[in-house]
Formats: C-alpha cells, structure tokens, sequence
C-alpha cells in the first residue's frame, strides 16, 4: 500500500462503471494531482490512490487507465513503460487510446476501457463511442504524442495469483533526442476478493 494513499476497491458492481465515475472518486478521495517530470513535457493524472481490482474465475489480466498528456510544443515519443516494484504482477499490455469528446446522454464523459474489466475490455464497451474509442487504439511504446494532445493510457496488469504494481514508469524521447522519464501514481492490486470497499455503497 502507498502511504497517503487513498483506497479504492472495484467490486463486480463497480467494474461496470465508466471510468469518469472512477476518476471523480479519485479525485475527490486523493486529491487529484498532476504528476510528472520536472524537466520533461509529459504528464500523467490522477493523483496517488490505490485501486484494488477482484480477478474474476479464470481470469488472470484486468485493467486500468491513466490520462497522459504532453503539455510541450514538441511531440514525444513513448520509448519504454516499465511497473514499479512489481510483486507477482507484469504489464502485459499497454494501448494509447483516444479521449471522449462527445458527452454521454448525461453529460459526462466515458473513458474507454473501464477499471476491472479483462483484456480486451469487451465488456466494459457497450456503447457505439466506447467501442469506437477503443478502435482507435494504438500500441503505447513507439507511439508519437503531439503537443496539447491527451490520451488514456489503458494498460493490463497480469499475474497469477494475488500481485500488485505501485504505478508505471514511462520513459520517452523528446524531438531534440532528450530522455524523459514520468510515472503514474495509481498503485493497481489484483486479488480473488477485494474488501473494504470505498466504492462499494456509491
């Protein structure tokens, strides 16, 4: 666990939520911050939290997402994505895909894919702009990130048994040849049963 850091449990309730749901709770539970390099343009969001999420029968990778943005006038490029003090866990995937820009019925916004789901997060793509979203993906390493531009970097995590992540380290390029590195805060626990649950009764 991250000292300081807030809990957040996704229950098979909560695992069909949006992710705008979860990101309001982060953000009213942790506090959410920007975090990234002092020296390069990339930053990540969402604060310092800690996410449990439940491994469903059979299952052995989930996801989680955080929003990358690169808040320089020159692209960067994704070189490198390494967990941070991994236990029993691996990074088994990580995908850029594009941000929501047309509001729900309800006026909110649905970051495509969701927390909890498996990968790739079928269930958790129900609507039309959801699933276009996610056609839209592209692989995170290698990818080019233009200025002023956000992305959701949606990511599994695998392990076969109980395991845990404290976030990611993500490592890029700028155009003149400069190496970056930033990280994400969102520490990710993979369990059969998740307790305690802040989220549960919302």
């Amino acid at each position: 666990m991250m000292d300081g850091a807030s809990d957040i449990v996704v229950t098979p309730r909560v695992r069909n939520w949006s992710v705008s749901a979860i990101a309001l709770l982060v953000s009213l539970i942790a506090g959410s911050g920007i975090e990234g390099s002092s020296s390069g343009s990339l930053i990540t969001s969402w604060g310092s939290a800690r996410v449990c999420l439940p491994l469903a029968a059979g299952e052995s990778r989930v996801t989680a997402s955080s929003t990358v943005r690169n808040e320089g006038p020159e692209p960067v490029t994704i070189i490198a994505i390494t967990p941070i003090d991994a236990h029993d866990a691996q990074l088994a995937d990580a995908d850029l895909v594009p941000m929501p820009t047309v509001p729900d019925a309800d006026g909110s916004f649905t970051i495509a894919p969701g927390f909890g789901a498996s990968y790739p997060p079928a269930e958790n793509l129900e609507t039309p702009a959801s699933a276009a979203l996610w056609a839209d993906r592209r692989q995170a390493i290698g990818s080019v990130i233009a200025p002023e531009t956000t992305w959701n970097l949606a990511y599994s995590v695998s392990t076969e048994r109980a395991g845990s992540i404290q976030g990611l380290a993500i490592d890029y390029e700028s155009a003149n040849g400069q190496r970056h590195r930033t990280r994400t805060h969102l520490a990710v626990e993979l369990r059969s049963q998740c307790l305690g649950s802040t989220a549960e009764n919302a």
